[in-house]
């Protein structure tokens, strides 16, 4: 109820808003190999498309994003860093949509992982901070189970949107990216 309070609530409001957003929209990547495989219909033998060579990719870039944002997030603003980070995968996700090269692809790969990555270990270090000691834990936990839902209903609409276009997915979940940005 405490985060509820008139003083807190629109502050509640927006981060559970931001870590739901996020966790949502991040879910479009777990689904780049699959469509990689698909739209190459497995007949293209090179790593370049390979949805195992994807997914190291997105490894690597997952710990890329998690080293780069332990130094980055005490020389910036954290709220600056978040916001360019959101905005930054809204163009991401974009870009992704719009590339038609595969070895275009596979360069964005690490890079929008490194920046998830990092977006959601700035969230991990700023939520806390925004709530007074006595919220702090609630705060934080009410935020990451939304972080946690998120994605049991993102992949039902991945699916669906699947149906229409991979761009149609792409530019909904960099809308879905935009708001967060917009919203912290």
């Amino acid at each position: 109820r405490q985060i509820f309070s008139p003083q807190l609530k629109w502050l509640t409001i927006s981060l559970c808003s931001v870590w739901f957003l996020n966790s949502f929209a991040g879910c479009l990547y777990l689904w780049i190999p699959m469509y990689l495989t698909h739209r190459n219909n497995n007949v293209e033998p090179t790593l370049m498309g390979n949805a195992y060579m994807a997914a190291l990719l997105e490894a690597v870039g997952d710990m890329m994003g998690g080293v780069t944002m332990s130094f980055v997030v005490e020389l910036f603003d954290r709220r600056a860093l978040l916001r360019s980070g959101l905005i930054l995968m809204a163009l991401g996700s974009a870009l992704l949509g719009w590339i038609t090269n595969i070895r275009l692809i596979m360069i964005l790969i690490p890079v929008i992982s490194a920046v998830r990555t990092g977006i959601i270990a700035l969230l991990y270090t700023y939520t806390p901070e925004l709530y007074p000691t006595t919220v702090r834990s609630t705060g934080l936990g009410m935020c990451s189970a939304l972080h946690r839902l998120a994605p049991t209903i993102a992949h039902f609409i991945i699916a669906l949107l699947l149906g229409v276009s991979f761009w149609h997915v792409t530019v909904v979940f960099g809308l879905l990216y935009f708001a967060a940005g917009i919203m912290t």
